[in-house]
């Protein structure tokens, strides 16, 4: 009797990454930012406590969590229709694995904070536009 040996190859077995849509929150509420350890004998207090929220205003990719302060540099960036659009591209062969897309908030284009959010480790490119007008919104689309 005859063993007939079937032997099935797949190279690349891993899918593409879906498209993922990253909605940053619009603001951070700035009675959630607290000092947690204020120096022995210092008494903290967050003096803009009371005032409206930190705006959003920008967001890019980062290499790992936001600890790791690795921010990537985009492959492109320019307008388009009269929206800024930023781009990552090729994001397949970074040793680590992981890629955090990061929203930036702060007054006046300052980064007082970062909101970041782990993606698919199949992601190969990522799109931010923002807005016509700056301020008005940012989308991000990974995929």
């Amino acid at each position: 009797m005859r063993a007939i040996i079937l032997l099935f190859a797949i190279v690349g077995t891993s899918a593409p990454a879906a498209e993922q849509r990253i909605d940053c929150p619009k603001e951070i509420k700035r009675d959630t930012i607290e000092i947690k350890r204020a120096p022995a004998g210092w008494t903290p207090f967050y003096l803009h406590e009371f005032e409206p929220g930190l705006p959003l205003n920008g967001a890019g990719l980062m290499w790992g969590p936001p600890s790791t302060m690795t921010m990537s540099k985009p492959s492109w960036s320019g307008e388009i229709h009269g929206k800024e659009v930023v781009v990552w591209a090729e994001l397949g062969g970074k040793a680590s694995g992981e890629k955090w897309m990061a929203c930036y908030y702060g007054d006046h284009q300052q980064n007082d904070a970062i909101l970041s959010r782990r993606i698919d480790d199949g992601v190969t490119e990522c799109t931010v536009t923002y807005a016509k007008k700056r301020g008005a919104g940012i989308a991000i689309l990974c995929k």
